[in-house]
Order: structure tokens, then C-alpha cells, then sequence
């Protein structure tokens, strides 16, 4: 700023902050209401009373929550699906995208194109299922990661990434008679961290959220997901249970709606943890690999 000039907001940034806030309490609202529904009383619950705030609070949700063995094995699968199919569908589009980084890698374009396909025309679900039967993957988390093993969007930001290291340094790594696979490892990766976890983090995202993949193609209920889970309690909930009144007694004044909702909060805690860690690769992961087309 130079000297002498005002330190003012324009009209632009007073907008951009407006919608940010507005954005941020829209974000915040629902997740506020579910954990005080989470720690309110029946008869809140019950009469609508409950906001932002907790009325009549009790812990027996959670006590519940947490000593059921059903949640406890959905959300070991969760982390299990998460944590294997991040590390293998990152690696398998580091892997892709950087050979298609390369301008003079023959049919470079035609490949960009066969991804982009399949990205936009998704395959009709009756020829996937029976696709995955014949190969054995029904029951199996190997065919959820098959399914979105390489996601063209994550691929296209990493590829432009790639794009944009300098020449200069790829050049003089040649000429010291490193390899293709020396310069990846070697220089291409500890340069390319930041989309690294930005793009870790989206596959991460995307397999912890996963419902419809594993409600198709998982029939066992020792398979079922978190997603799964949680689907299965909102139906119940829905329904007349006759184990309300007998949660009612044993954990005090409690119901099947607070429980779904101390179920959701538990649900995600674990994201909530690691987001602020790596929200930092974020934005600059995001736009070094958004530069160019």
C-alpha cells in the first residue's frame, strides 16, 4: 500500500465478506441444530423447541452411541475404505496424470479425451453390476475403489500441476542421466505437495460421504459403511420403535431422533479433526492446479 493512501474496503470486498458470513452461517445452522438436538431432552425434541441451543441436556445419546457395537463396525469399515482407497486412487492419478503432463507423449490427447468421456456419460448401472458380479467384486471394498479408481476432475487438476513445473529442472535432471521415474519420484512429488493434499483430501471426502456405491454393490450387513448406517437409523427413527421406552429407562431422557443425531455428530468428528490441518494445502493446491486448461 503507498504511503498516504487510505486503508478503506471497496464496495467489492464489503460484498465478498457479507456472502462469506451468510455462507458460513448457512454452513454452521444445521450442524449447530443437530448437536443440540443431540444433547436436548424428549420432550424438546418432541415440541420443537430445540435451536441452535440444548434444552434439558442429557449424555445418554451418546452413551448409547457409543456402546453399540453395529456403529463401532460401520465406522471401523469407513476408516478402513477411506484410508486404503485414498492412498490407491491418489496414487493411481499421480500415476496417470503425470505422463498426460507430457505434451509430446503420443495420443496424449485422445487419452485426455477418454476421461473426460467417461467423466461426463456415466455407465448405466445394470452392465456395472453385472460387471462387478462376473469379476467377483460384489461384497468386496476392492470394487468400490475400482469403481472411481482414477476421477477425471482430480486427474486434469494434478495433469495441469505437473504442467506447470519448471522445464528447467526436469531438463537438467535428464541430463544427469535420471529417468523418467527418478524425476517423479524424486523432484515432480516433493514439488507437487500441496495438490497432493488437496486432492488426498477430496478422494478422502469422498470415500468417508460414499453411500451409493456401497448400498448397490454391499449386501452384507458386516460390509455396511458408516453412510449405510446412518441410512438404516434415519428409516428406523421414522418408524414406531419399541425400544424407545426402553431407552427411556435405561439412559434417561432420551429418543431414537437425538440418538440419529449424536449418531451424525460422532460421524464426523474425525474430518472436523483433520480438516484444520490440512485446510492450508487447500487454496494453494487448488489454484496452482487450476491455472491453466
Amino acid at each position: 500500500m503507498k504511503p498516504g493512501k487510505p486503508n478503506v474496503f471497496s464496495f467489492f470486498d464489503v460484498v465478498v465478506y457479507v456472502v462469506l458470513i451468510i455462507a458460513c452461517v448457512i454452513c454452521l445452522v444445521p450442524m449447530l441444530h443437530v448437536l443440540a438436538k443431540s444433547l436436548s431432552g424428549e420432550g424438546a425434541v418432541t415440541s420443537g423447541r430445540v435451536g441452535i441451543w440444548p434444552i434439558d441436556i442429557q449424555t445418554g445419546t451418546y452413551k448409547y452411541v457409543i456402546q453399540q457395537r453395529v456403529f463401532w463396525n460401520s465406522f471401523k469399515n469407513t476408516v478402513l475404505i477411506t484410508f486404503v482407497g485414498t492412498i490407491v486412487c491418489l496414487a493411481a492419478t499421480l500415476l496417470t496424470a503425470y505422463p498426460l503432463s507430457h505434451v509430446h507423449l503420443r495420443g496424449r490427447k485422445v487419452l485426455i479425451m477418454v476421461f473426460i468421456f467417461g467423466w461426463i456419460f456415466v455407465p448405466p448401472l445394470v452392465p456395472m453390476y453385472l460387471a462387478m458380479k462376473t469379476y467377483g467384486l460384489i461384497n468386496t471394498y476392492t470394487g468400490l475403489i475400482l469403481l472411481d479408481l482414477v476421477i477425471a476432475y482430480n486427474m486434469l487438476v494434478v495433469k495441469t500441476f505437473f504442467e506447470q513445473l519448471p522445464d528447467s529442472i526436469m531438463e537438467a535432471a535428464k541430463v544427469d542421466g535420471a529417468g523418467e521415474f527418478r524425476i517423479f519420484w524424486q523432484i515432480a512429488l516433493p514439488l507437487s505437495v500441496p495438490v497432493m493434499v488437496t486432492i488426498g483430501m477430496f478422494i478422502a471426502f469422498y470415500f468417508w460421504n460414499m453411500y451409493a456405491g456401497p448400498r448397490i454393490y454391499i449386501n452384507s450387513p458386516s460390509l455396511q459403511t458408516m453412510q449405510m448406517y446412518l441410512n438404516d437409523l434415519i428409516m428406523n427413527s421414522m418408524q414406531e420403535s419399541p425400544v424407545k421406552g426402553e431407552l427411556v429407562n435405561i439412559y434417561g431422557n432420551v429418543m431414537p431422533d437425538t440418538i440419529r443425531s449424536a449418531t451424525v455428530i460422532v460421524s464426523i468428528v474425525p474430518i472436523i479433526c483433520v480438516y484444520p490441518f490440512m485446510q492450508k494445502y487447500f487454496v494453494k493446491g487448488i489454484t496452482l492446479g487450476s491455472v491453466k486448461g
